[in-house]
């Protein structure tokens, strides 16, 4: 805060940078220069405070709650994105969801017409009545449907006909999905493994299956007759890792299996084996890697997992942290250097050593103390991940008496500021992707005042990053730093200052000094928050400008709350001039 005396003992506040986030660890009127009381659906960037940009629907619905979107890379450079439901899984094709083939496909033998249930295939074998299929159209998108009654012959009769103005072409392909049972309190957990092009995930209720870019399967040659289901799914040294197991109907919360050296479709011999964590009855909830290291985050410690290679001790499992752990298997962020870690009590960070650094003492009381957002009873189902363009973390968490995520905590790394997001719609996952494509200008939304870009800006191009949510029932939306809104909602923001007051006595506002674009409300509170007067509703347009609002308070102590709905805010500084008008 630069502090400027005028004439006639007024003085001249101005706080040059409002993007140090939220603190509400201490007395409102002890917090520093900069950070604020709240802060709602705001973005700190560049020394300044904007609206944030909102998320728009990517595809149709999806049948089953999407809970994690996934991008797999080949070493030939083939790019995939896939889906998985809590009933399904799919590929992003032809600008749709559209089902894998679970091992069991055919391909069409005639051409059938629009309004055929009739499908005259290759084979019938593996497809039964009720089965989920897909069928590929003249146009490559899918007729998605369930088979009626069953196959006989070369025919499968299919629930829904085909859709008017659409046939099917000879040899089009018709898969049977994959059926999964996933549950709401157990995230998915994926990892890809390079050697051999796979996506390999779990959803901690089905057995664990591999995505290979044409059919989604169970991964071969599991032990216990492949009856193993995981929490976790990891690559260690060319290892795949199974963490958390149920093996043969037993289950194994500390066991870490791993496949032999290189090959993830060996579990026997070899290299294969586990190793169960013993030294602490609580379960394994989390793993990242560090360094050299693999993480392995329990209920209340940490365990670092080091690669010897040694014929009798090929992994060494040492605890390093005792006391703490992480929430769920989404709560730790890999950050590169180091892990954030959405614990029990705190968010730390922590960088491999035998203590963790708490991060997240500003916001305590938002999110942990008593009267905390984060409902207790659902807090397994927060999740959290890493946004690179943004140099920021979400976490997502259920506030209040929400059952499913509804509201964001962002923590902007480089400045260690906090603030939050509400959103409309309720959260159980995420994903990225690359935009394939460059953005045409009759697809952007809201008028100009409404962008929030700039000229030449990389969020307009192919491949420039997006981040996908994966909503509570059967909805992927697409936050791309372009939409104004929140799937056609306005977004309503606000931010709140420190309380103003002087150690000499009363002060006495004269006016509020800004620089700035937008319309929004500015009020002020005298009683720490409890009650807000109207100061001024400024409308300052599209460019930013420098304005001066009128109006003389005497108080003890004076706070401000800038807020408004829709897009065009922006804050570059905030100003205050008054003087003391008596002594305490």
């Amino acid at each position: 805060m630069a502090v400027e005396v005028l004439k006639d003992d007024w003085e001249l506040n101005t706080i040059e940078d409002y993007t140090k986030g939220m603190n509400t660890s201490v007395r409102s009127d002890s917090i520093a220069d900069g950070e604020v009381i709240d802060a709602q659906n705001v973005v700190f960037e560049k020394q300044t405070v904007r609206v944030d940009t909102g998320y728009k629907t990517f595809g149709v619905a999806v049948r089953g709650a999407p809970r994690a979107s996934y991008q797999l890379f080949t070493k030939a450079g083939a790019s995939y994105l896939t889906l998985v439901t809590d009933s399904t899984f799919y590929l992003w094709s032809g600008l749709e969801w559209q089902y894998v083939s679970d091992g069991t496909s055919t391909t069409c033998t005639d051409g059938e017409p629009a309004g055929e249930v009739n499908i005259v295939v290759g084979a019938i074998a593996g497809f039964s009545d009720t089965d989920f299929v897909g069928i590929i159209l003249d146009d490559g998108t899918q007729h998605q449907t369930t088979i009626n009654g069953a196959p006989s012959g070369s025919t499968i009769v299919i629930t829904d006909a085909i859709p008017v103005g659409r046939t099917v072409s000879i040899g089009a392909l018709f898969v049977r999905a994959l059926d999964l049972t996933g549950s709401s309190n157990i995230p998915v957990s994926i990892v890809t493994l390079p050697s051999h092009d796979w996506m390999v995930f779990t959803n901690g209720v089905d057995i664990v299956q591999r995505y290979n870019g044409t059919t989604v399967e169970v991964v071969p040659n599991l032990p216990s007759s492949g009856n193993v289901i995981c929490r976790l799914v990891a690559l260690n040294n060319n290892h795949l890792v199974l963490l958390n197991t149920q093996e043969g109907g037993t289950s194994y919360p500390q066991r870490v299996r791993r496949s032999d050296t290189g090959n993830p479709e060996e579990w026997v011999t070899g290299n294969a084996g586990y190793t169960d964590l013993y030294d602490s009855e609580d379960f394994i909830v989390a793993y990242e890697e560090l360094g050299p290291y693999g993480m392995i985050y329990r209920e209340r410690s940490i365990v670092r997992m080091e690669y010897e290679g040694s014929d009798d001790r090929l992994f060494y499992f040492e605890p390093v942290v005792i006391g703490e752990g992480a929430l769920n298997q989404d709560s730790v962020v890999n950050l590169g250097d180091s892990h954030l870690v959405f614990g029990n009590s705190n968010v730390y960070e922590y960088r491999g050593g035998f203590s963790l650094e708490p991060i997240g003492d500003k916001i305590y009381y938002e999110m942990f103390g008593v009267a905390g957002q984060l409902n207790p009873a659902y807090r397994d189902r927060m999740f959290a991940f890493y946004v690179e363009e943004l140099d920021e973390v979400w976490f997502f968490y259920p506030a209040e008496a929400s059952t499913k995520p509804n509201k964001v905590l962002r923590y902007l790394v480089g400045s260690r500021a906090w603030h939050f997001r509400t959103v409309n719609e309720t959260f159980m996952g995420y994903g990225f992707y690359q935009a394939q494509a460059n953005r045409k200008w009759n697809a952007l939304v809201g008028d100009w005042l409404a962008q929030v870009w700039a000229w030449r800006s990389s969020k307009l191009r192919a491949n420039s990053p997006t981040t996908l949510l994966c909503n509570g029932t059967n909805q992927v939306y697409e936050y791309d730093y372009l939409n104004p809104t929140d799937n056609g909602a306005v977004i309503s923001w606000l931010f709140e200052t420190k309380d103003f007051s002087s150690a000499e006595g009363r002060i006495l506002l004269d006016s509020v000094r800004m620089k700035a674009k937008g319309t929004f409300l500015l009020e002020y509170s005298t009683d720490f928050g409890v009650s807000w007067a109207t100061y001024g509703n400024l409308t300052l347009g599209g460019s930013i400008v420098r304005t001066e609002i009128f109006g003389q308070v005497d108080a003890e102590r004076i706070r401000f709350k800038l807020s408004g709905t829709g897009a065009g805010f922006t804050l570059h500084w905030f100003a205050l001039r008054y003087k003391v008008s008596s002594e305490y």
